[in-house]
Formats: structure tokens, sequence, C-alpha cells
């Protein structure tokens, strides 16, 4: 057995020589795709083409967004407009982009309790208040978010992790996702969909057809009360 390596001068947390901290998210170095990088980075800039280096679209690079959404599209099993894709420094860049555009300082947002750590950071630096709603083993509790809800409570958006939720490991349940699209669209907020494990299920899959839980999308029907964050940190490597 090989240990695993936790450290170096390009890691975000080090561990000590010999010791696996099982709280870092680092993929073993193996399986980062150095060679894979390489060939593909070197392929673009032996092109000739200085403006690659160029302060670039918006929205991210044309070219790749049609590609990335030919990929998602196969993946998810829907379609897919590279026009609805936006490239973001990882998710914790979206999503304090997300507390920008879709609230006000002081507004509230409702937050799974417990949820990813960094998520309360990125709420309280936009000025946010944040009202938790528990997890269980199918998820969030719509109920108890329908409650709220009911009461007078008036969320400028709904913060989840649908697809293995971080820390508890919990799919959202596909009646619950029917009804939390459903609260979305009779109280008009927003649902930020932080997805970055969507495509990391077993090949036997999560489900009774053998497929994963897929991307919260599937549930919206149309109504656009979904916005889903992706990231390459997962399933290629997280320095992208």
């Amino acid at each position: 057995m090989t240990l695993t390596t936790q450290g170096g001068p390009f890691v975000q947390t080090s561990a000590p020589e010999g010791v696996i901290n099982l709280g870092l998210g680092q993929p073993s170095p193996r399986l980062l795709p150095l060679a894979a990088m390489a060939t593909a980075a070197h392929a673009q800039l032996d092109g000739g083409d200085p403006l690659i280096l160029q302060y670039g679209a918006m929205l991210g690079y044309e070219g790749f967004r049609r590609s990335l959404a030919g990929f998602l599209q196969r993946e998810y099993g829907h379609a897919v407009e590279a026009d609805a894709l936006m490239v973001t420094g990882g998710i914790s860049s979206a999503l304090s982009l997300v507390s920008q555009v879709f609230a006000r300082p002081g507004a509230t947002v409702i937050c799974e309790d417990p949820t990813y750590f960094l998520a309360h950071g990125v709420f309280a630096s936009a000025g946010l208040q944040v009202r938790g709603v528990p997890v269980d083993a199918g998820g969030l509790r719509v109920d108890i978010l329908q409650s709220l809800l009911a009461e007078g409570l008036r969320p400028a958006f709904v913060y989840c992790i649908p697809a293995y939720q971080n820390p508890s490991g919990a799919c959202l349940d596909p009646a619950r996702a029917e009804a939390l699209l459903a609260l979305a669209e009779r109280y008009d907020f927003v649902v930020i969909a932080d997805e970055p494990y969507v495509m990391l299920h077993y090949g036997s899959g999560d489900s009774e057809d053998g497929a994963g839980p897929g991307s919260l999308i599937h549930h919206d029907h149309g109504r656009g009360r979904v916005l889903s964050l992706g990231s390459f940190s997962k399933i290629l490597a997280p320095g992208l």
C-alpha cells in the first residue's frame, strides 16, 4: 500500500508527513491527470494565437461552453444550452456571485443544517442572514421549509446540496425535490443547487434504474427556478 501525499507547495492545506488527514478533501496525486493536462495545454498554446492569453469573455470562452454543454447534456440526459452556462473560479466563487445577484444585504437565505462549511462565510460576507433547515436521510426537510414559508418567511433563495449532501451524504428524495420546486414557484424564490458530486455515483447507480440521483434541474420542469453549480474539482482536478 502506498500512502497518499497531502503536502507540498501547491496544496491548500498540508498534513504532516506520514499522516493521512481524513478532514482534507484532496484527491490522491495518482488521480490527477498531469500528462493529459500537459497534452491539452500544449495543443492550445502551440496554435500560435496569442489571443488565448488575452482577457476572456465574461461568460467564458464560447467554444469551451459549447463543449461543456454537450458533455452536460450527455451526463444529465436533457438539453443544455451553452448560453445558459457561465464559467467561474469554482463553486465558492459562484456562490459569492449568486449572493450578490439574487439577494441584497440583510436578506434571509435558507440553508441546510448542517451544510458545506464555507457556505456560511460566503453568505456572511454578502451581509445575508442564514436560516437553517434540518437535513435527514432524505435530504432537506422540505416540510419544515414549507411551514416557515407559511408563517411568512420570504427567503431570497434556498441553498442546498441535493446529491450526496455535504456533510451528511444524503440525497434529496425525488418527492421532496418536486415539492421544493413547487414551493419555489409558489413563493417566488430560486433554489441554488450545489452539485459537485452529482456525477460521482457508483457504476450500479443509486436508484432503481441504475442511474445516479441526477441534477435538481430534472425536477424544475422548465420553470427556471434552479441554478445549478457544478465543478471540475471532483471529476478532473481541483486546481483548475
